[in-house]
């Protein structure tokens, strides 16, 4: 709906009553986005859980400032199979609110898809979380889970906040700076009971009260999760995690068998070294059907060079991979031997169709970048090649079309896309490029830019 600023609760009230004479109503989509008028949800509940058909709900209160309470809610809804609620920014929501959603959660005995986005709701607490939580708990249909308190200032989820065992799909996020262990233990406590999991996403970056410990707590709780396919970690900027809680989540990623994508974000975790890559390194050997695979370690400025060439090893038994994407400490001083050793691996594995790597380093050279194309000939599926490397002036034309050169037998190729801070070709200041630098098989672009404009 446009033009929805004027719209008060009363409003509401006259619409539900409005749709109620709808006998065969299946779906109702409604968007009031900063109406600062609407304070509660009691009259339009009221009103909506007259509507016994209806199995689909999506509301949008995102910016309705003065929203505090969903009174009432779900009341007579028990058809509902799919829920959505978005209170993006609702500031003035609270425990109470959040608490009468739990509650009227527990007469939606049907519903097997919910999400719930309650980000910048500053005032929610402990005791709202465990409230929703409880609601939770009696979903025995839920296969589909998405929760989202970024920018919340919760301490603690608290232990009655358990999912369903039902689920198949889960997404938390947090993004919460006073988050902390016992709340991962929580967690690993609802995991244990998720057999029929098959896609996690966890979102706890700046959450920068972790420790070790709460990654050992989710280490454990990912171990019964045999079904699981898909998992995406997010810690960037938790500093004070370090090798040793890095070693226990892998104790429990290692044992996804079934794992086909993985995104582990450690962005800015400073306390990483060279141990933990080799950790990582060490559990990726068994996650044979892996497809793809994403890590990101910018920013974590104590992982060195040593031990990337034995982190490159570890790839090659991904056969199953289909699309790479690794990004490095922004200090990185890889040469043209790592660059070599790694296309080494990823020669190994036929079945990849996408590369991006970023490797800020100013060891690499044209030689280097043109043993690296010769590794990738096998790879007869490869359909795009993004290569970050920083502020290098090692480079000249020749080698880019060297480098295209050198694939040409890939008829699958589409893209090749090489990105600089600012310099390249001998020193010389590039901006971008045009689309006509080298054409490659398969009618793709090989396409250079700069990241700066002069």
């Amino acid at each position: 709906m446009n033009s929805t600023e004027e719209v008060t609760d009363e409003g509401l009230g006259y619409l539900a009553k409005g749709m109620k004479g709808l006998n065969s109503l299946l779906s109702i989509n409604l968007d009031f986005p900063f109406c600062g008028k609407i304070r509660d949800l009691q009259k339009f509940n009221n009103a909506l859980n007259g509507i016994k058909s209806l199995q689909s709900l999506r509301l949008n209160f995102q910016f309705c400032s003065q929203f505090r309470d969903a009174k009432n809610f779900g009341e007579g809804l028990k058809s509902l199979t799919s829920l959505d609620l978005n209170f993006n920014k609702s500031s003035n929501l609270s425990d109470r609110g959040v608490s009468n959603i739990g509650k009227g959660l527990q007469n939606l005995s049907s519903l097997e898809k919910l999400n719930m986005n309650f980000s910048f709701c500053r005032d929610i607490e402990e005791e709202g979380v465990n409230d929703l939580g409880k609601g939770l708990q009696n979903l025995s249909s839920l296969k589909s889970l998405g929760v989202n308190f970024a920018f919340c200032l919760i301490r603690s989820i608290g232990e009655d906040f358990q999912c369903p065992v039902s689920l198949e799909a889960l997404r938390l996020s947090f993004f919460c700076g006073k988050i902390k262990d016992k709340s991962l233990s929580y967690i690993e406590k609802s995991l244990k009971n998720l057999v029929s999991l098959r896609s996690l996403m966890l979102g706890l970056n700046s959450c920068n009260n972790l420790t070790d410990e709460g990654l050992s707590h989710l280490g454990k709780g990912l171990k019964n999760l045999v079904s699981l396919q898909s998992l995406t970690l997010n810690f960037s900027s938790c500093y004070y995690l370090t090798d040793k809680g890095l070693s226990h989540l892998w104790e429990g990623v290692k044992s996804l068998i079934s794992l086909q994508s993985l995104d582990l974000d450690f962005e800015g975790c400073r306390g990483l070294t060279d141990n933990g890559l080799s950790h990582v390194g060490k559990g990726l050997r068994s996650l044979v059907s892996l497809q793809s695979l994403k890590l990101n370690f910018r920013r974590c400025e104590k992982i060195a060079d040593e031990e990337f060439e034995h982190f490159s090893e570890s790839l090659k038994s991904l056969m199953s991979l289909q699309s790479v994407h690794i990004e490095f400490p922004d200090k990185s001083e890889l040469t043209d031997k790592g660059l070599k050793n790694l296309g080494n691996s990823l020669q190994k594995l036929v079945s990849l169709q996408s590369i991006h790597f970023y490797f800020p380093s100013e060891e690499f050279t044209g030689p280097g970048l043109r043993a690296f194309g010769n590794c990738l000939q096998k790879l007869a599926l490869l359909q795009s090649i993004f290569l970050f490397v920083g502020k290098n002036g090692n480079f000249t034309e020749k080698d880019f079309v060297s480098f295209s050169e050198s694939l040409q037998k890939l008829s699958s190729l589409q893209s090749i896309t090489f990105e600089f801070d600012a310099y390249c070709y001998g020193g010389l200041i590039t901006v971008v490029f045009g689309d006509n630098i080298q054409k490659i098989p398969g009618g793709g672009i090989m396409f250079v830019r700069s990241l700066k404009s002069s």
